[in-house]
Formats: structure tokens, sequence, C-alpha cells
């Protein structure tokens, strides 16, 4: 026969004293701490079934045999509960999948529009914009909060090191990366900000790839459709 998980285990802790014993006494050590053990669990389910009331041996019998029934019960909700998550987990996987792809296909119809200027002027912290500013967080659809603080990002690791690379404005600030290229170029042309000097002492050229800067974008003087701020 078989024997427990829980004897099993204690037999093979003790397996370490048969070298120092022969095998009769080992036999013996065995089987009177599987004794010991079996005790241990009949005063553990004797002491259980005192604090549930339990005073005869034909109560507690029932007893074990109703918990027994509770278990099973309660493993199979168990079960049932792990299968309907994993049903509502599949059905939550297609969803997002199916919005997904929606969202993807609306920002690619979306991405075909013109680009709109963006009215800003009653968005909170505007009063802290210059007239420059203003119009490049319009053009660049940008509100006033999250420019001022892209602005105090950069000018303040340019007073710390006293330059500043294209790149590292755009790992400093956590904008679109187009939206800090195009506010760092704002900056060298304002001289807030200088870029890196060359080996010849020349500064280096401010040049991106790409469409016109939006601060220069001023100069198209075709009209632009107005866009009413939600914020």
């Amino acid at each position: 026969k078989r024997r427990p998980k829980d004897e099993r285990d204690l037999l093979n802790k003790v397996k370490v004293f048969a070298r120092m014993q022969t095998r009769e006494d080992f036999d013996q050590f065995s089987m009177g701490m599987l004794n010991e053990h079996a005790l241990r669990q009949r005063i553990k389910q004797l002491q259980e079934w005192r604090r549930n009331g339990i005073t005869t041996l034909e109560d507690g019998a029932q007893y074990e045999v109703e918990r027994s029934q509770r278990l099973s019960r309660r493993a199979t909700t168990q079960r049932d509960s792990v299968h309907l998550l994993e049903r509502l987990q599949k059905i939550v996987a297609s969803r997002t999948i199916r919005d997904s792809a929606s969202e993807a296909a609306a920002q690619k119809q979306n991405s075909r529009k013109p680009a709109s200027i963006v009215d800003i002027e009653s968005a909170d912290g505007i009063e802290l914009l210059s007239g420059p500013e203003k119009d490049l967080c319009s053009r660049l659809q940008l509100f006033p909060r999250p420019y001022l603080a892209a602005k105090e990002v950069l000018l303040a690791e340019y007073a710390r090191v006293g330059c500043l690379k294209r790149r590292q404005a755009c790992e400093l600030v956590k904008i679109d990366s187009t939206k800090a290229r195009w506010i760092y170029d704002f900056f060298v042309e304002t001289g807030w900000i200088k870029p890196p000097v060359r080996e010849d002492g020349d500064a280096a050229a401010v040049s991106i790839d790409g469409p016109m800067p939006v601060y220069l974008a001023a100069l198209d003087t075709r009209e632009q459709p107005v866009v009413k701020s939600e914020f």
C-alpha cells in the first residue's frame, strides 16, 4: 500500500540516520517516527473537533464526511471559476484586438487630414507664454502646460551642461519626438539654448529632415482651419 505524501516526506528526512544504524534499528526507528507523526495528526484532529463542539467519535466521523464533501464542492466551484475567468479573458482579449484595429484604422484615416491650428487662448497657462510661443503651441497642437514643462526641463539641462543636442532634447521631454525637435529648434532660433560647438569652432547647424519648422510656418499665408480647444 502506497503511503501518504506526508509519511513519505518524513521517511525521506530520516534516511540520513540509516548510515549510523543497522537495518533492524533503522526500521524500528522509522516506525517510531511514523507512529509519532500519526499521533500528532490525531491530536490535531481531535483538537479541531473540540473547537467545533464535537464530543463523540460518531459526531467526529460525520464531521469528517461533511468536511470532505465541502472541500470537494469548493474544488469544483474553483474549477468552474477558473474556466469562467478564462472565457472572460478570451472575450476581453478579442474585444481589445478588435478595438485596437478600429482605432488604428481611425488614426490612419485621421492622419490623412491636413494639420490644423488649435485654439489655445482659453487653455490653462496661456498667460505665461509669449506671442511666438503661443503660435508655436497652436501649430504643434500642444497645450501650454506640457509645453512649459518641456521648456523647464530643456532649459534646466542646458544650464547644467552648457549645451544641448536635439537628440538629448527628444529623450528628456515626454512628448512626441517631432514636437520636441520643433521646440528645440525654436529655442535655438530664439537664442535660449545653443547647440554643441563643432571642432572647427562653429555651432552645429540647426536642420531637420521633414516639413518646414513650425516657427517658420507662420510665413505660410495659406489659410489654416481653426479647431476649438476642448481643454
